[in-house]
């Protein structure tokens, strides 16, 4: 949802630097929103861990900003590589993920740090990912050249169905996994 869910419409143009231009303006959403959620924590997080009734979660809020752009921007990614048919790629990347989160998590896990594991790994496994399925992008797409302020915004307004009709799709199926979680 991060993204406005333009990560959807990459498949969508038949010309590759519009399909740039369309991940570049979802890649501007998910940057924007994890800036404006790092504001929120440093300015409110000690008001939200009061609404929320959690004093001790408040370090960890740090960590959602960071979630949100390492995860948008995986989902950005992924939708460029499949458009070029990356399934190999898309695949090693997601080995690259498990073994980052698996090794980091044992790591962090033996030396005694508590529960920081679990979030470093995520985090590890996320940037490791990316790493991948960015380098797969500047060698199929010709991503310099592509790039344009005015394309960009061209392709936002082109596929604004987007996330008009797709993002309460995406909340309600977020909420509905993270009400599944806690059952």
């Amino acid at each position: 949802v991060s993204s406005g869910r333009y990560e959807l419409a990459i498949m969508k143009p038949l010309g590759d630097s519009d399909a740039v231009n369309i991940a570049a303006a979802a890649g501007i959403i998910v940057s924007t929103i994890a800036v404006v959620s790092l504001l929120l924590v440093v300015l409110f997080g000690k008001e939200l861990t009061d609404v929320i009734g959690n004093k001790e979660i408040f370090n960890w809020l740090y960590f959602v900003p960071i979630t949100v752009f390492l995860t948008g921007w995986f989902n950005i990614l992924t939708y460029l590589n499949n458009r070029k048919k990356l399934y190999k790629d898309i695949a090693i990347s997601g080995v690259y993920k498990s073994t980052a989160m698996g090794a980091t998590q044992v790591s962090v896990g033996l030396s005694k740090l508590s529960m920081n594991g679990l979030i470093l790994g995520h985090i590890v496994s996320f940037i490791l990912g990316n790493i991948k399925l960015l380098n797969n992008a500047f060698s199929n797409y010709n991503i310099k050249a592509s790039l344009s302020i005015r394309s960009i915004r061209k392709m936002a307004v082109k596929y604004k169905k987007f996330p008009q009709y797709t993002m309460l799709a995406g909340l309600a199926n977020a909420t509905s996994t993270q009400e599944l979680n806690i059952l």
